[in-house]
């Protein structure tokens, strides 16, 4: 897990977690570098609050998910509000 300090100013209610995502892929593979409209959404993070009743997802711990939430600004930083259950796995 990463060492991510729990975010301050929210306190998120029953099962519900905050996600930041990981940063998109300015360059392909191969080096080239990709126009904005080109790049893909990750769709992987690191979580960084969860409500209470999360009990199998740890703060830092890094996480694929279903898109089923929505994006929240705090502090002029975007997140990704989600349930606990939109997680489908864990990320070394």
């Amino acid at each position: 897990m990463s060492k991510v300090k729990p975010l301050k100013g929210i306190n998120l209610k029953e099962n519900r977690i905050l996600i930041q995502r990981f940063s998109k892929e300015e360059k392909s593979a191969g080096g080239i570098i990709m126009p904005e409209s080109e790049q893909e959404t990750p769709e992987g993070g690191v979580i960084v609050s969860k409500g209470p009743l999360v009990e199998d997802l740890e703060i830092g711990e890094k996480v694929r998910f279903y898109e089923h939430g929505l994006e929240v600004t705090h502090n002029s930083k975007t997140y990704y509000l989600a349930r606990s259950s939109d997680v489908w796995a864990g990320i070394d």
